[in-house]
């Protein structure tokens, strides 16, 4: 009651905060830099309308490494040409050959046109993603079972045609979970976050100026987030838990967390078993 009536904050147990402080500076590796491990990386991209948030990180001796972190918005005069807008996706396109992106999950929405036409430009490196409460993490198109083998290769054709083929289903509050558990657990390697600094804009005047964006965007997203335990509308005796925002929109939390996903596919592409 204190914090809701009289600080007008939302209370949080402790238990339920998705990420504390401590825990993201125990990530800090201040031996390492930002944008120097550019080759073989892994991108998660969030979109909303006019702007990406976009997560690049490199699967490292065991933990995964932050390589860079961008806000691409279209009002940012950093991203026009010739003084014109122009759409955040072309920033998308020189960032795969950037920085070498092996595998990249793209939120598809709300521009699916340019999302998908970013995907086919880069057939089986670029997913589109979707969440989608399920038992598994993440589903995989090209991963069903059934599509090879029980069904005829003209009923194939015909979903292919009607079907966007690179396509990952995430449950949401699962993959958030593993996303933030890598802090936690200490799989993650963050260079000095003082040492990436970008334009912004700021939400509160509107204007932009150079901003911390590791530090004072990126670690406010990826805390941005309470874990809730909720009563299934379908049967009043089952529970489950959802991730509920505090305050802002965690553009940068999604990103991260289709990094992390983009980068599990990957080390599962490219291990061999020896005998």
């Amino acid at each position: 009651e204190f914090y809701n009536a009289v600080l007008s904050k939302p209370y949080v147990d402790e238990d339920n905060v998705g990420l504390t402080d401590d825990e993201l500076r125990a990530c800090v590796n201040k031996d390492l830099s930002w944008n120097t491990e550019i080759k073989n990386t892994c991108m998660g991209v969030d979109q909303r309308s006019g702007e990406l948030h976009v997560v690049i990180l490199k699967f490292h001796e065991g933990k995964k490494r932050l390589v860079h972190l961008e806000v691409v918005d279209n009002y940012c005069e950093r991203y026009r040409e010739d003084g014109k807008m122009v759409s955040p996706f072309k920033r998308l396109y020189e960032l795969m050959h950037e920085y070498d992106v092996d595998m990249c999950v793209l939120d598809a929405l709300p521009n699916a046109n340019e999302a998908k036409d970013f995907a086919a430009e880069f057939p089986g490196r670029v997913f589109l993603s979707y969440y989608k409460e399920s038992k598994e993490l993440a589903r995989w198109s090209d991963k069903n079972p059934r599509s090879k083998n029980s069904e005829s290769p003209s009923l194939r054709r015909s979903k292919d045609a009607l079907k966007f083929k690179w396509v990952v289903l995430i449950d949401r509050y699962k993959s958030i979970e593993y996303a933030l558990k890598h802090w936690r657990d200490r799989f993650v390697e963050c260079p000095p976050p003082r040492a990436i600094v970008q334009e912004v804009r700021d939400d509160k005047t509107g204007t932009y100026g150079p901003e911390f964006v590791c530090e004072n965007i990126f670690f406010k997203h990826l805390k941005g987030v309470v874990r809730e335990l909720v009563q299934s509308k379908l049967d009043s005796g089952r529970y489950r838990y959802r991730w509920n925002n505090l305050g802002l929109d965690p553009h940068f939390l999604h990103a991260f967390t289709y990094a992390i996903i983009a980068s599990d596919r990957k080390k599962k592409l490219f291990s061999f078993t020896f005998i």
